[in-house]
């Protein structure tokens, strides 16, 4: 049957119902599939910004542990160089004192009195009065006659003394022997090579000792006249014999042990030079009590305990050490009335005597238990008085100081001068040179123990101010934090100590300029 128009229209109405419905629904359906794409994608944008982010903050931190571990390296070296610089320091003092040696034999003394072996004999026994001697005689031994007894005489025949003395005070003797031999007769050498040989071996092994014998017989007749001096003064003074290593420290001058050995004396005699005899005095101390050993063989717990934590039987920072403590007491032992003050860094009583300074590892909670606080004690430094007056003197200033005054004085310029500066740095900060400062800190240094006088120029208190108010500025760390926990243990005085003084120089500048 044909279809009519009508029809026709309507069948095609309803087929676009159907696509439109479709369609519809077609729709409908995907919308979610895109929602999830799309969140898909964001997703995955996330994990890669992320993923970015993390390998930016790794990459950073190595870089960070980087930087860090080339600053380790550079503070390495830099420390082993410092250290090389203090052992040709050292060396040098050392060599230049053999040479002031080798030109004659030192003043001992008079002999030792009947009264004065009486004394002795008393306190210590024969044993003392044999270590007097000995001592003496080393002491008082002229090189040359020591040559000439361990059979040097032929190399002074070769080569002459006043050219061999300068090889005996060197490093390496023999090399320095054998450069003058070999530049004297060739026929001389061959004739007498055999024997030169020998007592060039013999002089080089024994002349090295012969200079610690002498340094250390100096050390033990001190610590004897000591003795002697304290028993005339307290003739009740009771006998060290017997007495434990440990009681006998405790009387001060009784620690003669003679049998430790391996005692670095000419070092030891270098530092009494340089820091006075009550800082050498402790070093000695405590390294004799690090060698104690018990029956196994071990260093005891006395020993352990006497090692400084960082120092150890470094004599040279072992005096530094004990140098920072000098008139800081903060605590009063009662039974021994011994001041004492605690380094809370370290973990260390330190024991502050006129005659020296020492000190082992103790607890604070024993400390605070067993000793004391002095009346002045107020957690810092005892006695630091920061107030000083000047009088104008013909062109300068005169002025007294205490000892702490001149500690601190001379601390911050010895701190700046252990920067490693150039000299045009130190004279941007100092507006001096080496030679100039180094005058100075000499001057300031003295005996570290009483109040003394000075007569110091405008331009000396200018320099001394700058110390002061500059030494802060190298415990600047990364970051410009100022250390203050660094600063301490480094000299011993806190910042406002410093500052404090800079300030009362000008403030007495002033008042002594002002009409």
């Amino acid at each position: 049957m044909p279809r009519t128009p009508r029809a026709q229209k309507t069948r095609d109405s309803g087929r676009l119902r159907a696509v439109s419905t479709a369609a519809s629904r077609l729709s409908v359906d995907v919308s979610p599939i895109r929602e999830g794409a799309h969140n898909a994608a964001d997703a995955a944008q996330g994990d890669a910004d992320s993923a970015n982010s993390i390998a930016q903050y790794a990459e950073e931190a190595a870089v960070r542990a980087e930087a860090a571990a080339a600053n380790a390296q550079a503070s390495a070296v830099e420390a082993d160089e410092a250290a090389t610089r203090t052992e040709e320091a050292l060396r040098q003092r050392i060599e230049a004192a053999r040479a002031e040696r080798a030109e004659g034999a030192v003043d001992t003394g008079a002999e030792l009195s009947g009264e004065e072996e009486s004394i002795l004999l008393r306190l210590c026994g024969q044993s003392c009065v044999d270590e007097w001697r000995v001592a003496k005689n080393a002491t008082a031994q002229d090189v040359l006659d020591w040559i000439k007894a361990n059979g040097g005489e032929i190399i002074l025949d070769v080569v002459g003394y006043t050219d061999a003395k300068t090889c005996f005070t060197k490093g390496d003797i023999e090399a320095c022997l054998w450069t003058l031999i070999n530049a004297a007769s060739v026929a001389v050498v061959v004739l007498k090579l055999p024997a030169l040989s020998v007592a060039v071996a013999r002089v080089t092994a024994g002349i090295t000792k012969f200079f610690e014998a002498s340094a250390k017989g100096k050390r033990t007749l001190k610590k004897l006249r000591d003795l002697i001096e304290k028993a005339r003064k307290d003739p009740n003074t009771p006998p060290c014999v017997g007495k434990s290593l440990a009681r006998a420290a405790a009387d001060d001058v009784c620690n003669l042990d003679w049998e430790i050995g391996d005692l670095p004396y000419e070092t030891l005699d270098d530092l009494d030079t340089r820091y006075g005899s009550d800082i050498t005095d402790g070093v000695e101390y405590n390294w004799r009590k690090m060698q104690e050993k018990g029956a196994d063989g071990k260093p005891t717990k006395n020993a352990i305990d006497h090692a400084i934590p960082g120092i150890g039987t470094n004599v040279e920072e072992l005096a530094k050490y004990w140098a920072k403590w000098r008139g800081k007491a903060t605590h009063i032992d009662p039974t021994t009335k011994n001041t004492v003050a605690f380094d809370e860094a370290k973990g260390v009583l330190v024991i502050i005597k006129d005659r020296y300074i020492h000190g082992y590892r103790m607890t604070k909670a024993k400390f605070l238990e067993k000793f004391d606080p002095l009346p002045s004690s107020r957690g810092g430094q005892t006695g630091l008085r920061t107030q000083i007056k000047l009088t104008e003197v013909e062109g300068a200033f005169r002025t007294r100081l205490t000892s702490t005054q001149t500690d601190l004085m001379l601390e911050a310029l010895r701190t700046l001068q252990g920067q490693g500066c150039s000299d045009e740095a130190v004279a941007v900060q100092l507006n001096a040179n080496q030679e100039e400062i180094d005058r100075l800190a000499e001057r300031l240094a003295g005996d570290h123990k009483t109040t003394r006088d000075f007569t110091l120029t405008a331009h000396e208190l200018h320099v001394i101010h700058s110390a002061l108010t500059a030494v802060a500025t190298t415990f600047v760390v990364r970051g410009g934090a100022f250390s203050e926990e660094g600063f301490y243990n480094k000299t011993s005085f806190f910042r406002e100590n410093f500052d404090a003084m800079a300030l009362s120089i000008v403030t007495a500048v002033d008042e002594a300029t002002t009409p």
